[in-house]
């Protein structure tokens, strides 16, 4: 027998006995990783399964005027600051049926995001001045679907991140008014925490357009992608991560990080 093969041997026998004494550290890996998963931060895609309908003529009595003032508390997460506070008393919109669990939306048209409302035409006939053909983007249109959370989610900070929606976005979880977002071309984050259950959450998003609000196609519907995001109380905040390079040369960098870390809970933590 070769020396070779003696020394491959050993070695093959070394890795055989070192897996098999890391099974019981594997094992017990295994046996905790649901409980770490808790501490995980979790994206979820809610783009399948929505309702949907469009209404050319007010259908409940709503306007971003009256939406205003609960509409842009939502901007202090972003602008990182308290300009807006949101009013006392009940928020409007509360009544409206669209915003009720019991209500029966299965008439509706069933639709997937991303989701434009208007794509599909038919296209206006042209004016006298020309203009460009437009898509019907102008309306009000309503979207529901309803979101499913256990009781361990109640535990979390819960957020909707819109990617896109156009325009003057406006809310509700439970019948609650969240808050909205004004503007189509911008992303944004409302926290829910404050309005969710455990089972079945009824998530109802009014979407509003001016008739020739722009000279291009604006576009219309909630037309990027939608999240539920679920946090713990102590997370890192959103856009809360900064990378800088303060010194560079072709020898050595500096590189800095720092990242700013929210507590949304009732009691201080040691982070």
């Amino acid at each position: 027998m070769s020396n070779s093969f003696m020394v491959r041997y050993r070695a093959y026998a070394l890795l055989i006995a070192l897996l098999l004494s890391a099974l019981p550290q594997l094992a017990a890996a295994r046996a905790v990783r649901p409980r770490d998963a808790d501490a995980t931060r979790e994206r979820v895609d809610i783009n399948a399964g929505w309702r949907f309908s469009r209404f050319t003529t007010n259908p409940d009595s709503l306007s971003y005027s009256v939406l205003k003032n609960w509409v842009l508390p939502s901007a202090n997460g972003f602008i990182n600051g308290t300009k807006h506070q949101r009013p006392s008393g009940t928020p409007p919109g509360s009544n409206v049926r669209y915003v009720q669990g019991d209500f029966d939306d299965g008439a509706w048209e069933a639709v997937d995001l991303p989701h434009d409302w208007a794509a599909k035409g038919p296209f206006n006939a042209p004016g006298i001045n020309g203009g460009m053909g437009r898509l019907p983007s102008n309306g009000i249109g309503w979207y529901r679907k309803t979101l499913t959370l256990a009781g361990r989610d109640l535990e979390k900070t819960l957020f909707l991140d819109v990617d896109g929606a156009m325009s003057y976005s406006a809310v509700w979880l439970n019948g609650n008014l969240v808050g909205g977002w004004p503007y189509g071309y911008n992303s944004f984050r409302l926290d829910l925490t404050p309005y969710a259950k455990e089972g079945g959450n009824q998530l109802a998003i009014r979407l509003e357009n001016a008739l020739d609000s722009s000279r291009w196609y604006p576009g219309a519907g909630i037309y990027r992608n939608v999240w539920l995001v679920k946090v713990n109380p102590v997370h890192v905040r959103q856009y809360g991560t900064y990378v800088t390079t303060p010194r560079v040369s072709a020898e050595s960098a500096t590189v800095n990080l720092a990242v700013e870390v929210d507590n949304t809970g009732s009691a201080s933590q040691q982070v």
